[in-house]
């Protein structure tokens, strides 16, 4: 099975969803501030594409998360 369709994968793009919606941020907003569509933003979000590790840090940063947060769970099983 492809990451993408992972639990662990899943579960790391909805942390992302509750922490842009969280922040007050539309998609459009989020792409715009990276330099991205608001249709990538929504693809990210629905897991139709993969981030790789330098999207996953500049959303991060934009919605003041620390990696060490999101990611330290990844691998458990809820």
């Amino acid at each position: 099975m492809k990451t993408i369709h992972q639990t662990p994968y899943r579960r790391l793009v909805g942390e992302l969803r509750h922490a842009r919606v969280g922040s007050g941020l539309t998609q459009a907003e989020a792409g715009r501030l990276i330099g991205h569509s608001r249709q990538w933003v929504s693809k990210i979000e629905s897991s139709e594409i993969r981030l790789d590790v330098l999207q996953l840090v500049q959303l991060f940063q934009l919605y003041g998360l620390k990696a060490h947060d999101l990611v330290r769970g990844l691998g458990e099983e809820p």
